[in-house]
């Protein structure tokens, strides 16, 4: 995607800090409990060193996964919106995006862990707070893949630290569905 402007949306982190330190925090007594019962329950040193590497790996993985909203941004190129959300990324031309329109939505306390398919509402709500939300509405419904499946989707529910730069970026911007045909000059 060329000319792209990035827009981050993690500015207002108060919520998700509090449920990924909560959680970070179980899963550190989990693996420290894990790594103690092996230690003193397997006398096999192979066996107890391959069991602890497993462990970890699992756990530094999940931190990792609950880091990855911190560290992604959206991007507005002149083609499509990219919606990048921790892991999750959804490609959204930009011929088939009919509004953007800012709201104000409540978000459930687990909203901002990782972006939800909502089958009531046909969309997906990749809000991380509720501090800069955009409803971007689809002009047909489009299928998404999101946590390995994929669902008709009409709307999709984002939010962005500066909501009026990308507004203006991402609807000054748009490439129309279709080019109307010049007629052929003649120069006779």
């Amino acid at each position: 995607m060329r000319d792209e402007e990035s827009f981050s949306y993690t500015a207002d982190r108060g919520q998700y800090i509090t449920i990924v330190v909560v959680f970070v925090v179980i899963v550190l007594i989990e693996g420290f409990a894990i790594d103690a019962l092996v230690v003193f329950l397997v006398h096999n040193t192979v066996v107890k060193a391959v069991v602890i590497a497993v462990v970890t790996l699992v756990h530094v993985t999940i931190l990792a996964f609950f880091s990855a909203p911190l560290r992604t941004r959206h991007r507005v190129g002149s083609d499509r919106l990219q919606v990048r959300y921790g892991i999750d990324r959804l490609d959204i031309p930009r011929e088939i995006i009919a509004e953007a329109i800012p709201v104000r939505e409540p978000l459930g306390p687990f909203d901002p862990v990782r972006a939800q398919y909502q089958p009531d509402k046909e969309r997906i709500s990749a809000a991380f707070s509720e501090r800069g939300e955009v409803l971007i509405r689809l002009t047909e419904p489009r299928t998404f893949r999101l946590n390995r499946s994929g669902k008709p989707v009409t709307a999709v529910l984002i939010n962005v630290d500066d909501r009026d730069r990308f507004l203006t970026v991402l609807l000054e911007q748009r490439v129309p569905p279709y080019a109307p045909a010049r007629p052929a000059r003649r120069d006779d």
